[in-house]
């Protein structure tokens, strides 16, 4: 939020003030205090005092009022109401003659809470607008016979008149801290350290419409003042003393209406993105503009805009015509991007069984928060467990969401089947495809492999998969052995072929010379006599004998 007065809006602005206090630089007096009274009760209207905590058997019950009026001329540490000079410092005012005094700390005594303290206030002329923005200012001055500065010096505006208990001794006292001032000028890093000169003071506040009266003072107990010792009072000693505390003098207070268009924010990227935008009330009429466009583009209080940009608003008021506050806001583009994810793959994923997932957001820079449908706020979470994940990503009000499936991969998926039962006619497992670098626990590295000739055997394999899990799979195999069958021909025309031979053997027949009898004919041409075969079978077992043909 800024205050910026624009020229391109072509008006002659002259700086009236809309001052919504009466006497705010207390000239006007019902009469010179001529020290004898050197209190400002009855003296600077409509300001009063309020009640104070008594230091000892004092109690002060009122701020403390100069006037270049007073024409007292006696010893200097008992003027009490002369301006420039007087027993407090040496300071004319800032404009016109007068100007009132407020002790905001003092030393007196130990008890926190019993300490001098002055206040001033006034009624305003009527309660403060509800929504309004209130600017508050004035010119303070320190007391340059005291020694201590203090930066606590607040604003309080409130429903009723405030009067502070003046019974403390008997345990009536009550606590400053709780007073809700709501202008606290040591929030702006004002240091109260101006000795000769006076010192312009600002802050604001937005009222909520029931604040009748305004009350000046310092509102922190002792311990939670901001002290600082600066010396050991008025260095040419003028008066033989010097006061460990802290004495202000103060004119030309200030209560102004203001205008505020709110914070800069983020319009949010959509198909049809607006932005309401709303100023504080009070004022008669308002007109917005869009900087760089001389034309207004709306006159009420609240608007509804569809792009970035900078927004100028103007308050006005007929009793005014040339009296104006402007206030802007800065609506930037949200620059929110779309989600992304990290895992084995940018998408949905797989994950192997047993191990994590790592899910990421890569957004814009003015992402301010994440929310996970797994609860988490982190621009990145671990997940174990497979499903689909959500995340919103927030940006003020705007927000983008995304989604990401993830899954295991089946270790079941490597095999078939956990059991085979295999017989000597088929001893041949392959594993499913999709893997790479299979191994089995027989020390085979292809996709298959032969099962010897055994009663039961446990076969472990392990494999890659596409997405680089390692999957391990096992299966029983338990072997029927089917029995061998030779047949004996006995003419010719016979077929000699052996039954439940297993696939890869090898079968030699041989005549009574030693020939090969090829066995790639059929029928095969055996004659009557006596012929030997000679079998191989795949697991190395060997089978030989005769056959005999009538």
């Amino acid at each position: 939020m800024k205050k910026i007065f624009y020229t391109l809006l072509l008006i002659s602005t002259i700086t009236y003030s809309q001052e919504l206090l009466r006497n705010p630089s207390f000239e006007l007096n019902k009469g010179c205090p001529n020290n004898s009274g050197y209190t400002s009760q009855d003296k600077v209207l409509p300001w009063d005092s309020v009640h104070t905590a008594p230091d000892f058997e004092h109690v002060y019950l009122n701020s403390y009022y100069y006037n270049a009026c007073d024409t007292e001329t006696s010893n200097i540490c008992t003027r009490f109401s002369t301006v420039p000079l007087n027993a407090y410092g040496n300071s004319s005012a800032h404009t016109g003659n007068a100007y009132i005094g407020l002790y905001t700390f003092n030393n007196y005594l130990e008890d926190n809470l019993k300490t001098r303290r002055l206040f001033v206030s006034q009624q305003l002329r009527s309660n403060l607008t509800s929504e309004a923005k209130y600017n508050v200012s004035m010119f303070v001055s320190f007391a340059d016979n005291f020694n201590v500065f203090n930066n606590s010096l607040h604003v309080l505006f409130s429903p009723a008149f405030t009067f502070f208990l003046t019974d403390f001794i008997g345990g009536g006292a009550i606590n400053l801290a709780d007073f809700h001032p709501q202008v606290k000028f040591e929030d702006y890093g004002y240091q109260l350290n101006v000795v000769n000169g006076w010192q312009e003071i600002k802050g604001s506040f937005i009222a909520d419409g029931s604040e009748r009266f305004i009350t000046i003072g310092n509102f922190k107990n002792n311990n939670e003042s901001d002290t600082t010792t600066w010396g050991l009072g008025q260095p040419n000693g003028y008066c033989n003393h010097t006061w460990s505390h802290s004495f202000y003098f103060i004119d030309d207070v200030s209560l102004t209406l203001g205008i505020d268009a709110g914070k800069d924010t983020v319009i949010c990227n959509s198909d049809n993105n607006s932005l309401a935008l709303k100023a504080s009330a009070g004022w008669q009429h308002y007109h917005w503009y869009l900087q760089g466009n001389n034309a207004g583009i709306d006159t009420g209080r609240g608007i509804l805009i569809h792009t970035p940009g900078t927004y100028i608003v103007k308050g006005t008021v007929d009793s005014l015509p040339n009296y104006a506050k402007y206030d802007t806001i800065v609506v930037h583009p949200s620059n929110l991007s779309a989600a992304f994810y990290a895992a084995h793959a940018t998408s949905d994923t797989t994950i192997c069984k047993g191990s994590v997932a790592e899910l990421r957001v890569v957004s814009g820079t003015n992402a301010l928060h994440y929310e996970w449908s797994t609860g988490a706020t982190e621009a990145g979470i671990t997940v174990q467990d497979s499903g689909t994940y959500h995340v919103q990503i927030f940006e003020n009000y705007c927000y983008k969401t995304d989604t990401i499936k993830v899954s295991y991969f089946n270790n079941n998926e490597l095999l078939d089947s956990t059991v085979l039962h295999l017989t000597n006619l088929d001893n041949i497992i392959t594993a499913n495809s999709g893997f790479t670098q299979y191994l089995w626990s027989t020390g085979d590295t292809s996709q298959s492999v032969s099962i010897s000739n055994v009663k039961f055997q446990m076969l472990n394999v392990k494999a890659l998969s596409t997405d680089g899990c390692l999957v391990n799979d096992s299966v029983e195999i338990f072997m029927n052995e089917l029995p061998i069958i030779i047949p004996n021909p006995q003419t010719a025309e016979e077929v000699f072929k052996v039954i439940n031979l297993p696939t890869g053997s090898i079968v030699a027949l041989y005549n009574s010379l030693g020939e090969t009898i090829p066995l790639n004919k059929r029928p095969y041409p055996i004659a009557a006599g006596i012929y030997f075969y000679h079998i191989v079978l795949a697991s190395g077992k060997e089978l030989k004998g005769k056959i005999v043909v009538i």
